[in-house]
């Protein structure tokens, strides 16, 4: 599990976004249940956990990505001066 997901389920200055996910209610059901049979403090932390578990390298992709958004923003302003 990443080190940035917390256990305590305190949270993380920063980390909480609230937002409108919007799922059936039987998968809510089912995420209450994962959330309590891994134990982990929330909702998110289950789904955090399941993501990493299964596609670790997301993390790499994200950043990948976020550095190739750099690179043209860079180029598109370095072109519109």
């Amino acid at each position: 599990m990443p080190n940035q997901i917390k256990r305590d389920g305190k949270k993380a200055k920063g980390r909480v976004m609230d937002t409108n996910v919007r799922v059936s209610k039987s998968t809510h059901r089912l995420l209450k249940a994962l959330t309590d049979e891994l134990g982990v403090g929330t909702m998110s932390d289950a789904i955090d956990f399941v993501i990493f578990e299964h596609y670790p390298q997301i993390e790499q992709k994200l950043k990948a990505a976020e550095e190739r958004k750099k690179l043209l923003d860079s180029k598109r302003s370095q072109l519109d001066n």
